[in-house]
């Protein structure tokens, strides 16, 4: 009657006041039989409750009230509506929960009545909520709820109270939209009228559902590993994060390890990979800003497995100290990991090839890429041997090594790559020849290259003690190559240039007793693979050499001007006798045999002067002479030329006066040279002159050819 009335409602407060026969009636009692009578109606299908609202039912509206009552749904369907009302609506689909000490997030696995809202049985945290919809629901006691949250790695259970009010209404809300779904037809209006009004008060149920959802979730009980929880009444959402925080600090039992965390971890990386050495940040694995408990907790993670000879992955190491008891952001690991690597914990390796820390962030922080970066453990070198090291260090260097591993590893690679750099400068220099050392310093490139290939500082100074007699040696080596190359090249230069000079006169010098041992010890200097412990010899070698050379040289000199002087008065009688002398012919004539007296006074090798006294000497002379018997040949033809008969010419008488007779032409003789060898050759046809009758035919035809030249009128010289 009153489903017309808008003022009115079908409450049921309402019905029980339209109810009243008397004004003192009980309304109890009223209440009761309402109610009653109210339930009756609806499963006869004549009224319906939408929300606290009771609506009567027309005809057709009462069949299809049956037909929707009649619609078949599946408990799944059930579970997963009130899996999205809790989870997607009331909560906001959060499937990950932020711990707020570290701002990471963990993965939150979501459950109704044992059903997984994401597909996955894998997560950091689990959360399951019990509903009356499960079969079992009868037996989840408090007992059996606090034994289901221990359940294995412990989870956040929440039981809903049994409100069979709220679980009927979403039954019906099922029901209603999957049958206003599947008989959806335009073509019927009253039918597309009625359904319409069901959609509409469906709407009104799936909002009061929500409602009702919210005020289930803040009454249940919540348990977590084996507690009861009290967690706030302010919302579901506050009672999830409650929950999960609880669940997350007592099953992550490490993840308090971290006990610094960085505000921005990769800058922290970058900066710790860009150092090479965190001791330059004044940092260490040991002080609390480095979280000594949770880098302790991966150094032993990665020496297990080393142990095992288990190939180390990047993405290994974030996988483990991800999951429970660590929870550790992937950040914080790998700046742990970027710690040890700089400390000289770790070497980095990327594809087979060794990855410098100064390279290695961007490959760290590629997901894909880190599962290619494999952590090699340093091998600690032993503390004896660090000991020996550095001891040695003060017997190479002069100067005591730091004594921390990878200082003391940094100030040997710092020297020999400053040796080598050194030793590589002088080898391009003893490669191009007239330089001693050649050998010496190829070996020690070659050794000192060899140990230098060694990254691993473990092998780096167990080579360096098991030989330290040879490095010594090296060192011995490498100081009198440098001091050679540094300060003695001068007294070298010096050295060469005196054998190049001595090497003229040798066959000389070789004849005193004195430079002869003096010039020996030189060209053993010289030749020497070693003579830097000699070269103070040099400058007094050299001196006592250039004084016997000198000597030589001026003794030779003096006989060879002598030689050319003699030629030259000899040229002066020929031009002074060929009746054609004058200042100028003479300064022609005898110009060339003085500059050759000149080049005599500046020559230095005694087999030049003497090839200038005599080759030189003897072809000026012939040149002069042939000059000099030229200039007389034109002088004759020009007299001739003068005395020849010529018919005379009528001329005026004049007084005769004195006449004067021109100077005789005397020619000088030509010079005819007689071959000693040629003589002993032309007589003798061995080598030597054994016997008398030989030495009689050799001085028969020596004198045959005298005399033949002689009697030309030529004047002989013997060669």
């Amino acid at each position: 009657m009153i489903r017309y009335v808008d003022l009115v409602k079908g409450t049921i407060d309402n019905l029980i006041t339209l109810s009243l026969q008397t004004i003192d009636e009980d309304k109890v009692i009223l209440r009761k039989q309402v109610v009653t009578s109210l339930q009756l109606l609806e499963k006869q299908c004549l009224i319906t409750l939408n929300g606290h609202e009771y609506l009567f039912l027309t005809n057709e509206e009462r069949d299809i009230t049956r037909k929707i009552k009649a619609t078949d749904i599946s408990g799944s369907e059930e579970t997963k509506a009130l899996m999205d009302i809790i989870y997607k609506e009331l909560l906001g689909d959060r499937n990950k929960f932020r711990y707020p000490v570290n701002k990471q997030d963990y993965d939150v696995g979501r459950y109704l009545d044992g059903h997984t809202l994401d597909g996955r049985y894998e997560a950091d945290l689990k959360m399951e909520v019990l509903s009356p919809l499960d079969s079992d629901y009868s037996l989840y006691s408090e007992a059996a709820c606090i034994n289901r949250s221990t359940e294995g790695n412990g989870s956040v259970v929440i039981r809903l109270a049994d409100e069979n009010s709220f679980f009927l209404e979403l039954s019906t809300w099922l029901r209603t939209n999957k049958f206003i779904r599947l008989n959806n037809d335009n073509s019927q209006q009253d039918l597309s009228r009625i359904l319409a009004d069901r959609g509409r008060e469906n709407q009104e149920r799936r909002t009061r559902l929500r409602v009702n959802v919210d005020q289930l979730m803040l009454s249940a009980q919540v348990y977590c590993l084996g507690q009861r929880l009290k967690v706030s009444q302010t919302n579901a959402t506050v009672r999830f994060d409650e929950g999960c925080l609880y669940l997350l600090e007592n099953t992550f039992t490490k993840l308090a390890y971290l006990k610094v965390l960085q505000t921005d971890a990769q800058r922290e990386l970058s900066a710790v990979l860009a150092l090479d050495d965190i001791a330059q940040m004044g940092l260490g694995l040991e002080g609390a800003a480095g979280n000594p408990q949770a880098t302790n907790e991966v150094q032993q993670f990665i020496t297990l497995k080393a142990a095992s000879n288990d190939r180390i992955l990047v993405s290994d190491v974030l996988d483990r100290f991800n999951k429970r008891p660590f929870g550790w952001p992937d950040n914080e690991i790998l700046l742990i990991i970027g710690r040890l690597a700089a400390g000289n914990h770790l070497t980095l390796q990327l594809n087979g090839g060794t990855l410098a820390n100064k390279d290695a962030f961007e490959p760290l922080t590629n997901s894909r890429k880190r599962r290619d970066i494999t952590l090699i453990k340093k091998r600690q070198t032993d503390e004896i041997i660090l000991k020996q090291a550095r001891t040695l260090s003060q017997d190479l260097f002069r100067s005591m090594g730091p004594s921390a591993e990878k200082e003391l590893f940094g100030f040997y690679s710092q020297h020999f790559n400053q040796w080598l750099s050194n030793l590589r400068s002088y080898k391009s220099k003893t490669d191009l020849g007239g330089f001693p050392g050649a050998k010496i310093i190829a070996t020690s490139v070659l050794t000192l290259d060899r140990l230098q290939l060694n990254d691993d500082s473990f092998d780096y100074f167990k080579q360096l003690v098991d030989n330290r007699d040879l490095y010594k040696d090296l060192e011995e080596d490498y100081h009198d190559v440098h001091e050679f190359f540094a300060n003695q090249l001068p007294v070298w230069q010096q050295l060469q240039g005196a054998l190049v000079d001595f090497d003229k006169n040798k066959q000389a010098l070789e004849r005193d007793e004195q430079a002869a041992a003096a010039l020996l010890a030189l060209t053993q200097i010289h030749t020497a693979e070693a003579p830097y412990n000699k070269l103070h010899q040099v400058a007094g070698l050299v001196a006592t050499v250039n004084q016997i050379n000198d000597a030589l040289i001026g003794e030779k000199r003096h006989h060879a001007l002598e030689r050319v002087e003699q030629r030259i008065v000899q040229l002066q009688q020929d031009i002074a006798s060929s009746g054609i002398a004058t200042p100028e012919l003479s300064n022609q004539l005898l110009r060339p045999l003085q500059l050759l007296k000149e080049d005599i006074q500046q020559q230095k090798s005694i087999p030049q002067i003497y090839m200038l006294q005599t080759e030189t000497a003897n072809e000026r002379l012939d040149d002069a002479l042939d000059t000099l018997n030229k200039t007389i040949e034109r002088e004759q033809a020009k007299r001739a030329a003068l005395e020849s008969p010529v018919k005379p010419t009528p001329t005026i008488p004049s007084r005769p006066g004195p006449v004067t007779e021109p100077v005789p032409l005397v020619k000088p003789k030509q010079i005819a040279e007689v071959s000693v060898t040629q003589a002993f050759s032309a007589v003798i046809e061995g080598a030597y002159i054994e016997t008398p009758e030989q030495a009689a035919q050799f001085l028969a035809e020596l004198k045959q050819q005298l005399d033949v030249a002689l009697e030309q009128g030529a004047r002989v010289r013997i060669r």
